[in-house]
């Protein structure tokens, strides 16, 4: 606010005056060890997300609240999302660019109070594509067979070639119908870009 006065002095010389106020409102929330401002309204609930795990330009998530996209999280960044309170929720991440990610999107569902603020992190690895053709020890193409993994889901084709999408260098073991096993190992080296055309690859003793 700006107020300009103009009056007389005890010297008879006329005066002007100048006056200026400032006045600002904005959101400080504290959740989970975690300090956020703002927040896109201000209301007296919300939840506190953090994306602090992976650390990729161009990356971001939408974040996905009872169906409806609400905002958007840029990857390594911790941010407030406000919410009305006495209501439940669905909470649920879609990442956006080119990056492929690995996560736990399992669906977050709570109910916010008066004053209440949810604190949700997530453990995100980036995923690389893995291309190559798994040779066994007799020199011939090891087809038909599935990767022995909690998580993910691959099979050689008849020729022996596989794509498969991993997040951490190490070793993969493929077995087929019969019981044989190929055991390769995927290298820190490989992952040059988010798709890697290996090519051939032995199985391991």
């Amino acid at each position: 606010d700006h107020v300009r006065g103009a009056g007389i002095s005890q010297s008879s010389e006329s005066t002007t005056r100048n006056s200026y106020s400032i006045t600002s409102r904005f959101n400080l929330v504290s959740g989970g060890g975690e300090i956020t401002l703002g927040g896109d309204k201000r209301n007296s609930a919300g939840v506190m997300l953090d994306l602090t795990s992976i650390e990729i330009e161009g990356l971001s998530f939408a974040v996905i609240i009872n169906g409806s996209e609400r905002t958007r999280v840029k990857a390594g960044e911790t941010t407030f999302v406000a919410l009305s309170p006495y209501q439940s929720y669905r909470l649920t991440l879609s990442p956006k660019g080119g990056s492929l990610v690995d996560f736990d999107n399992s669906p977050k569902e709570f109910t916010l109070y008066p004053g209440n603020v949810e604190n949700f992190k997530w453990d995100i690895e980036q995923v690389k594509v893995v291309v190559m053709q798994l040779i066994d020890r007799a020199n011939q193409v090891f087809a038909n067979a599935r990767l022995q993994h909690e998580y993910i889901y691959a099979t050689t084709d008849d020729l022996g070639w596989v794509q498969m999408e991993i997040a951490k260098p190490g070793q993969y073991l493929f077995v087929k119908r019969n019981g044989e096993q190929c055991s390769v190992s995927i290298a820190p080296s490989h992952f040059r870009e988010t798709v890697n055309f290996i090519g051939t690859v032995n199985c391991a003793d």
